[in-house]
């Protein structure tokens, strides 16, 4: 996966909170009619039916998601279609643990009944602290992954990543530490990019809207999606500040549409990019 991905496998594209994000109808004003003191509180919560992302420069890029919940709302397949099929040909199925956190995912694929990757999850209280992950890599060698993310008062500051089998890694961010947060979401980090001279860590800044929900928050399936681990908000830019100038190191350039109070569209800009999503939701 190389670093613009991952980045925006920083993006879209999970700090594990046991059920997907609600994002109830707003509430009504107090005092309406009826004699009871005011309209009830709406109890539908939408989440995420589908996605659709549209890489214009390239349609081998394209992928459509469909999202599955149960009758608790959380969230249990993720199926997926890429490039120019019409067959949804891979997905994941998410398990669950006694206290209601994902304990498992597993990824599949049409015509084989084995699992091709399986994440196996560990918490400390309610931290995810770990996220053990084996499978087969684009070039058919099998692999393990080590994920470990360390906190500090309640916050994840940082994620060590270790291959310890296979050739797993394609590039892209991994380690990182020294991780801030302002309003909730994540300000600033240091990242380990090989930037052609081996390794060695740069400064990342961050910004994001403090009042935008980040639909993905919380939907807990995918432990490499690193800012929607951490970020209830949407994430406008994510850019390395070694090179501010250099428009190949702004990793996350995104903007958004919205409707019913929900993100309808995101669009990423990022390195030249014009690759938008489109999301629906369904009520639970």
């Amino acid at each position: 996966m190389n670093k613009k991905i991952l980045l925006s496998a920083l993006v879209i594209g999970v700090l594990y909170t046991s059920c997907s994000k609600d994002e109830s109808s707003p509430a009504p004003t107090a005092g309406g009619g009826g004699g009871g003191g005011g309209n009830p509180t709406p109890t539908t919560t939408y989440v995420i039916a589908q996605d659709s992302t549209y890489d214009n420069a390239n349609t081998n890029n394209t992928q459509v998601r469909i999202f599955e919940f149960n009758s608790s709302k959380k969230l249990v397949k993720v199926s997926y279609k890429w490039g120019t099929s019409t067959t949804f040909n891979q997905w994941d199925t998410v398990y669950y643990n006694a206290g209601g956190k994902v304990s498992k995912v597993e990824r599949y694929s049409t015509g084989n009944p084995v699992a091709n990757m399986v994440n196996n999850y560990t918490y400390v209280g309610n931290d995810l602290t770990l996220v053990n992950e084996s499978g087969i890599d684009n070039n058919s060698n099998a692999y393990t992954r080590t994920r470990t993310f360390t906190y500090s008062a309640g916050k994840a500051i940082s994620q060590n990543v270790v291959y310890t089998v296979g050739s797993g890694n394609n590039g892209g961010p991994e380690n990182i530490n020294s991780i801030t947060y302002s309003g909730g979401n994540m300000a600033s980090a240091n990242i380990e990019l090989d930037l052609g001279n081996g390794l060695q860590w740069v400064p990342i800044t961050l910004t994001s809207s403090t009042t935008a929900a980040n639909p993905y928050y919380g939907l807990n399936y995918s432990s490499d999606d690193f800012l929607n681990l951490f970020n209830p908000n949407n994430v406008l830019k994510a850019y390395v500040t070694a090179f501010p100038n250099d428009p190949n190191y702004l990793f996350v350039d995104n903007s958004y549409t919205y409707s019913n109070g929900r993100v309808a569209t995101i669009t990423d800009s990022s390195q030249g990019n014009s690759r938008i999503t489109f999301i629906t939701y369904q009520g639970l």
